[in-house]
């Protein structure tokens, strides 16, 4: 469980459920920044404040064991949607892992975020067609899940009208067979 010890913001509100916390504001409140502190992305010098996760605080190798999501999509456009998981899977996993490991969790993600009709489809670019927005989000959120995250922190995981990707996650988190037990859902 991940705690906030001390955050002041007047402008964003924030609601904790079992697995998922909503930051929700308007623009320019500050909820990207307080998430990239949350997942010690921010350089902590002129801060104050503490955070805690399970009550202690944060192991310096803390932002390599969580899953961040952009509000930009960042992928290959050139690559298939499995061909962006296994590149993250393959980039990022320790070498510890085995290559079929990586593949079954790749699988695993396309099954789970529901990817299997366009796995084989190139993302796309400005001058190839490419698979949907809707799509594009759920493989840039899948190229986190191969990792197995305990946080995967997502800043705006619905811009561009793909509400779809809110009931995906919630059936990921009541139903995955990605190894979510641990993660929590922002």
């Amino acid at each position: 469980m991940l705690y906030l010890v001390r955050y002041i913001s007047y402008a964003c509100s924030l609601s904790i459920n079992k697995t998922n916390i909503h930051l929700t504001g308007p623009t320019g409140c500050g909820k990207s920044s307080l998430l990239d502190i949350l997942a010690d992305r921010k350089d902590p010098r002129g801060m104050s404040g503490c955070v805690l996760v399970d009550g202690l605080p944060r192991h310096p190798s803390f932002k390599y064991t969580v899953g961040y999501v952009v509000q930009e999509d960042i992928f290959s456009g050139t690559l298939t949607v499995r061909e962006n998981l296994l590149f993250s899977a393959n980039l990022r996993l320790p070498k510890t892992v085995s290559n079929r490991e990586k593949n079954d969790r790749v699988l695993r993600v396309i099954a789970d975020l529901g990817l299997e009709f366009c796995a084989d489809t190139r993302m796309g670019t400005d001058l190839l067609r490419g698979v949907s927005g809707g799509e594009k989000k759920r493989t840039c959120i899948g190229m986190e899940l191969v990792l197995s995250p305990k946080i995967l922190f997502l800043d705006e995981p619905t811009t561009g009208k793909i509400l779809q990707n809110i009931k995906i996650i919630d059936l990921i988190l009541a139903n995955s067979q990605t190894d979510l037990s641990h993660s929590s859902i922002l």
